[in-house]
């Protein structure tokens, strides 16, 4: 069902559309039939669930997974798809919620967890100790968690712990596979979003990348060449001001969209 709506063409030719209807209507009926064998099967209901959310029917997927849950799913995915479908809906309280009675249910999952601190990262304002909490239980000593470290060495920078994200991030470096984030993405996340617009000098130049320094920051931060945008790049020197934006790799912050001041 899922693989036919991935090959359904933009615009459909009739028969298309009368063969995915068809395809749809024998789903749904074999997912009932299930739900009417086995309703105790949590899976079942989250199966129905994935399927209308694939369709864009986010109120028949909220009633599936609410079945799913009451029917004491053995992990937390229901409740995981559910806040998902909350949160697209910008409805962050019942996202919260959602999260919230998972956390009841599946106290330390850690999944759950990293979903509740974005989340409180997402409406806040400024760090708290409740978000710092559930980033620090998405993970455990020795797991292979290195999503949630990462998260967490990202807002322990924005918390101005310093010295704890870089310890962090280092162990990232050392730890997690060869290609774990080994770029920064171009666009903010939800920790980056947070960080604004920030000030400093150009420390030194090369040919492929420079450097810059931040007062907020002891260490030197990384540029590549193509992260400065408005100049040409022969023109940058060293002690030059300059304003730019926060990313982050495996290793920590990365400066782009650096502009000259």
């Amino acid at each position: 069902m899922i693989d036919l709506l991935k090959f359904l063409p933009a615009e459909p030719k009739d028969h298309e559309v009368v063969e995915f209807d068809s395809k749809t209507d024998q789903a749904v009926e074999r997912l009932r039939r299930a739900a009417h064998d086995f309703p105790e099967n949590s899976e079942v209901a989250g199966v129905e669930a994935r399927l209308w959310q694939r369709l864009g029917e986010s109120d028949k997927a909220k009633f599936a997974l609410k079945k799913a849950i009451r029917a004491k799913p053995r992990n937390s995915s229901a409740f995981l798809q559910l806040s998902n479908i909350h949160r697209q809906a910008k409805s962050p309280t019942e996202t919260l919620g959602t999260l919230k009675d998972g956390l009841e249910k599946f106290p330390s999952d850690k999944n759950l967890h990293l979903r509740v601190a974005l989340h409180l990262v997402e409406i806040s304002d400024q760090p708290s100790t409740e978000i710092e909490g559930h980033f620090r239980a998405s993970f455990a000593a020795g797991d292979h968690n290195f999503d949630g470290r990462f998260f967490y060495a990202e807002y322990l920078f924005w918390a101005g712990k310093l010295d704890d994200s870089m310890s962090l991030f280092a162990e990232i470096d050392q730890r997690a596979t060869e290609s774990f984030r080994k770029t920064a993405p171009s666009s903010e996340d939800l920790l980056t979003s947070k960080l604004g617009r920030c000030h400093g000098i150009v420390e030194g130049v090369h040919p492929r990348f420079f450097f810059v320094r931040y007062g907020g920051y002891p260490r030197s931060i990384f540029a590549h060449w193509r992260a400065l945008t408005g100049v040409d790049y022969d023109t940058l020197r060293t002690d030059q001001q300059v304003s730019f934006k926060f990313r982050f790799n495996r290793k920590g912050p990365v400066a782009v969209d650096v502009k000259q001041e």
